[in-house]
Order: C-alpha cells, then sequence, then structure tokens
C-alpha cells in the first residue's frame, strides 16, 4: 500500500510525460506516441486513470492518446485538454474520434484544461494548480509554447 504521493517522469525521447499516483487515484500528464507510457501503466497494474492532462495538441504530446483511450483495460475518467489554436493534424482527428469512442464505453469526460479548472484535478494530497492559459489567453489564440506551465504541490 502506498501512503506518499509518487511523481513518476518517463523518459520519453522528444516530449513530455509525467505520472501521479495517490491512494486517490491517477493522473497522467501528456501522452506521447511510443510504448512507454503503456508499459509503465502495465509494469504498475494500473487499470485507471482518473485524470489525463494535456498541455497543447502536439503529437509528442497527444500521439499515445488513441491507443490509452482505446485500451479495454483502461479505464479512463476525465481528459483535460489545453484548448490551444494548433489543431489541424491528421493525429487530431484521430484523436477526436478516440475520444468519442472511450465517452461510449467507459464515460470518458471531456473538458479544457485552463486556470479555471485548477482543483478538479486534486487527489489525495496531491494538488494541481493550472497556471496557464488563462481563458482570456485562449480566445487570443496563443500558441502552444505559451500555454504549457503548470504548478503542482505535494
Amino acid at each position: 500500500m502506498m501512503d506518499l504521493p509518487e511523481l513518476i517522469i518517463l523518459d520519453v525521447g522528444h516530449g513530455n510525460c509525467a505520472l501521479i499516483r495517490d491512494v486517490n487515484g491517477v493522473i497522467v500528464i501528456d501522452c506521447p506516441p511510443g510504448g512507454t507510457l503503456a508499459e509503465t501503466l502495465e509494469h504498475l497494474s494500473i487499470k485507471e486513470i482518473l485524470h489525463i492532462l494535456i498541455s497543447h495538441s502536439d503529437a509528442d504530446h497527444i500521439g499515445g492518446m488513441i491507443d490509452l483511450l482505446s485500451n479495454e483495460d483502461i479505464k479512463i475518467h476525465n481528459v483535460h485538454i489545453n484548448p490551444d489554436a494548433i489543431k489541424k493534424s491528421a493525429i487530431w482527428l484521430d484523436l477526436r474520434i478516440a475520444l468519442a469512442d472511450s465517452k461510449k464505453r467507459f464515460g470518458t469526460v471531456l473538458s479544457k484544461l485552463t486556470t479555471t479548472e485548477t482543483g478538479k484535478f486534486n487527489i489525495g494530497s496531491v494538488n494541481l494548480e493550472v497556471l496557464a492559459p488563462t481563458y482570456e489567453l485562449i480566445l487570443g489564440g496563443a500558441g502552444a509554447t505559451d500555454l504549457k506551465k503548470k504548478k503542482i504541490e505535494f
């Protein structure tokens, strides 16, 4: 049994990926392509993810999410995506289809990842605060590089 929360940062090459695990749930931050995330989830016997947080829509941050959403052995409760302006790739369309399918199968809830969502990601003794983007920044069509900062407190 785990007493303290864990922050696990995965070496995925280009891109980012981290897991926050607490007795009350698991949060995944970004889902890069390749098998590292899936292998880690399997190794840790994780069958349920409370939240997936996507910092922006580049392929190196969403490329592994399609396989994760399609995996019938892992229940994903919530997906929070930064509503940045760069969403015209083929992988983005495939991700939208995978999200719709996961919503039908598991009831996965999709919402935006902005400062207004702070507090919704807290699990156990872990509090996550989204520092950017603000809703006003999104309305201005800000680029992905301006929107990646998150604060994590244990």
